[in-house]
């Protein structure tokens, strides 16, 4: 390459010519879409470029190194180009002057809020740049920062946001938008932008910021026990509730291995006439698609039980949605999408979409075949197909089933029985109508008897069954990216190739639409003792590894690393569900609707319980994983103010509200040893904090030295033995529960390695006594008594004076 000036016109201009002689790849040649071609005569191998919008040397110094790169070994390219587009985009980060940012901008007064390293996400395609949030507007600039593919959305138009994986990553939000873009850019009408970020914290940071602008707008995203009341009511459709599952498990049109799925609803495609009234012609919907063919199942269970014990062990190694799946479907709509999924490609003709029958039996009798249906087939209203889907994007007047007719004129090949592939071949009660087809597919769908039994096909998907052998819905992805090994393979890759499982919305069988409340699912039992079990929470997949209630709110924390809400005395309702990256700690309340919850990575989040969103992120507040962690009200004449304490291998850290969302270091305590057990007891603003270590050592912080304000690295005032050597820890994998809780403010209770001790006279180190109770769980503060919770699911009470 070089660079060149000439003048052409009277005017001057100044290029960069290539000199290819192994030729080029030719796409889109003539402004058509067909496979990719190698051009190598001698006369097309010179060309010259005229770039529009950068200067010449920017283009020259980025080709050099491309070139450079090029001649790397073949896993060394992606990482030197990696390290040319993080410092480009490092450099735009903060520099107002490379990213010109502020000339873009309405005024040259706004504040800039925000601004942070972030990556546009669309149907394998990725716009690397920064995002800059002020009062009014989002702005995304690349990192070539030209005006054309500049973008800018009013914050006034923003609906919701919500957190999403990419890939393996928790590091990505999807922001919508209920109004078109209000300045041009390089994609007009995108109803969802997603975004990813750098990790968990970036992320997290953005969502925050964006969020305070969203909240004023007073728009909130729905809750998925609204969506489901909505649809048990019948005030909304199965298509809808479909699409609204789909988007709170996380499944969006910007990512093809996350595509919204939706389930085959027919099993007669072959038939003159269609009666929906007649039960026979539909799918069972009991059974996820593995199941449906018997001996399909059986060689499935066969290989799954041939495998060996150290390999992977899954029923199926392919998905029912992953994306050649999504762009097979859709290639006549979105062929650029399948070209460049393929490698220049389209798929060979006998493998492509040509008949919705031979899609049907292929999907329930192949092996490698166990694909469910996309929104598409189903969508006849206008907007339930978003801009940002392949066929929207790429067709502006796209309508209705057109994804099934060759309206391109595509040359999809001649399959091996001469038949040249053309429109998709519809069934006969279609009579040859893609608009009947439509519009009988989805009456089917809306149908009374695929209303009362999606609940069922729901449970395989989105609940308590996905992911389980015994249910027939384990898949190689679910046992790659959850066992021991994840750590070493490129689960990104295998999610680009073989789709991704769901998030789990549900813990419990669904409720059928016909669903009554005195239908309850939560088991309720009575014990002859003054307790009363009155709710039941469980999971077949997840341990709860922290619990809270009040105001009837009960917060529950899962080894899954969700957060869950759950509405006490309403059978054990979930309000609503968090992920946290790096798995999920303890949670405790404050008096307002805030759960604090701590993560294995040393984070604090603030969570709202009202509108189900982090409020206030406390980053590496230790330096690795928190092993427990307790909250406080401090009460003055004055004020009321959150109390946290913290501790990990680092500290015991304790974090005093200083406004409404923030929490600032108060105590930074040095327990001399690894804490297992936190408890705090609070009178007025004063605080006691003890700490049961994994050597068997209980110390004491007491008001008397906390309240120093001039001594925040306070040493313990008290500390001494229990009658146990060596306790179990979390930290360490260990599962004995270990809980220590103050009974009035001289007045200690602990259980560990399964035995509960009561510690009286604390400032003294006094009387220790053991308890004889029969594996004890669990310990509550019930005024001056204790409530012992066992392992047999017996329940105790326990007074100050050890009389039981």
């Amino acid at each position: 390459g070089e660079r060149l000036t000439g003048v052409s016109s009277g005017s001057l201009w100044r290029g960069l010519r290539v000199v290819a002689p192994r030729g080029y790849i030719a796409q889109k040649k003539g402004g058509d879409s067909h496979p990719y071609c190698r051009v190598s005569d001698a006369a097309s191998t010179d060309h010259l470029y005229l770039p529009l919008f950068v200067p010449v040397e920017d283009v020259f110094r980025l080709v050099q190194d491309l070139r450079q790169a090029a001649t790397e070994p073949p896993n060394s390219v992606q990482d030197v180009v990696a390290r040319l587009v993080a410092q480009k985009q490092s450099g735009l980060v903060g520099n107002r002057q490379a990213s010109n940012t502020m000339a873009y901008l309405s005024t040259d007064t706004h504040e800039v809020l925000l601004d942070v390293a972030a990556t546009i996400v669309r149907p394998l395609v990725r716009i690397v740049g920064h995002l800059q949030l002020t009062r009014l507007e989002l702005v995304f600039i690349p990192i070539h920062s030209d005006k054309v593919t500049f973008q800018r959305y009013r914050v006034a138009d923003l609906s919701s946001v919500r957190s999403l994986h990419l890939g393996n990553a928790d590091c990505a939000l999807e922001m919508s938008f209920e109004a078109a873009n209000t300045v041009a850019g390089f994609e007009k009408n995108r109803s969802k932008v997603m975004l990813s970020f750098e990790d968990s914290t970036a992320r997290d940071s953005a969502l925050l910021a964006i969020e305070s602008h969203l909240a004023g707008n007073d728009k909130v995203d729905e809750e998925l026990t609204g969506a489901m009341r909505a649809w048990q009511r019948e005030e909304i459709g199965n298509f809808e509730y479909l699409a609204r599952l789909n988007e709170i498990a996380g499944r969006t049109f910007n990512d093809l291995s996350q595509y919204p799925v939706y389930p085959w609803i027919l099993n007669d495609y072959s038939s003159s006439e269609l009666d929906l009234e007649n039960p026979e012609v539909y799918r069972d919907l009991a059974k996820p698609m593995v199941a449906l063919n018997e001996a399909r199942l059986k060689s499935f269970v066969e290989r799954y039980e041939l495998s060996p014990a150290d390999t992977p062990r899954f029923l199926c190694g392919t998905h029912y949605s992953c994306p050649s799946y999504v762009l097979s479907l859709l290639v006549r709509s979105a062929p650029d999408a399948m070209l460049k999924l393929q490698g220049g490609r389209f798929d060979e003709p006998d493998r492509t979409f040509y008949s919705v029958e031979a899609a049907w039996k292929s999907a329930t009798t192949i092996s490698t075949d166990v694909r469910e249906l996309i929104p598409e087939f189903f969508a006849v209203q206008e907007g339930e197909i978003p801009p940002e889907s392949c066929v929207r994007s790429q067709n502006d007047s796209y309508t209705s089933g057109d994804f099934l007719l060759n309206l391109l004129g595509l040359d999809l090949g001649q399959r091996q029985d001469g038949q040249w592939i053309e429109d998709v071949d519809l069934p006969p009660w279609a009579n040859g109508s893609v608009d009947q087809f439509m519009k009988m597919h989805r009456a089917a769908l809306e149908s009374r008897h695929v209303s009362q039994r999606l609940h069922l096909w729901i449970d395989h998907i989105f609940g308590y069954k996905s992911r389980s052998l015994e249910h027939r819905t384990l898949f190689y992805t679910d046992v790659v990216s959850e066992g021991p090994n994840a750590d070493m393979v490129d689960l990104n890759l295998i999610y680009q190739e073989f789709g991704r499982t769901p998030k789990r919305l549900f813990s419990d069988p669904h409720p059928p639409r016909d669903y009554q409340p005195n239908k309850a699912s939560a088991i309720r039992r009575s014990h002859s003792r003054p307790f009363k079990c009155v709710q039941r929470l469980a999971s077949d997949v997840a341990t709860p590894i922290g619990c809270t209630i009040r105001h009837r709110i009960m917060t529950v924390s899962w080894s899954d690393g969700f957060l869950r809400i759950y509405e006490a005395g309403r059978n054990g309702e979930l309000k609503r569900s968090r992920r946290f990256e790096g798995g999920l700690g303890d949670v405790c309340l404050a008096k307002s609707e805030v759960a604090f919850c701590s993560t294995d990575a040393g984070n604090i989040y603030q969570y709202n319980l009202g509108s189900g969103r982090v409020v206030e992120v406390c980053p590496t507040a230790h330096s690795g994983a928190i092993s427990c962690m307790v909250c406080e009200t401090l009460t003055t004449e004055e004020t009321e103010r959150s109390f946290v304490v913290s501790a990990g291998i680092d500290a015991v850290r304790g974090w005093l509200q200083s406004g409404p969302l923030q929490l600032r270091l108060a105590y930074d305590l040095d327990a001399e040893g690894t804490v297992v057990s936190l408890a705090t007891f609070v009178t007025g603003d004063k605080v006691s904090i003890a700490a049961l270590l994994d050597d068997g050592t209980v110390v004491v912080w007491l008001p008397e030295t906390l309240s120093k304000g001039d001594n925040p690295f306070a040493s313990p005032q008290c500390r001494w033995k229990t009658g146990e050597a060596r306790i179990s820890s979390k930290l360490k994998g260990e599962v004995h529960p270990t809980v220590i809780c103050w009974v009035g403010h001289d007045r200690l209770v602990y259980i560990a390695n399964s035995r509960m001790w009561i510690q009286a006279e604390v400032k003294s180190g006094g009387v220790q006594t053991s308890v004889d109770i029969d594996e004890p769980r669990a310990v509550a503060r019930l005024g001056n008594d204790i409530a012992v919770g066992c392992a047999d699911g017996s329940i105790w009470r326990v007074d100050a004076q050890n009389r039981w």
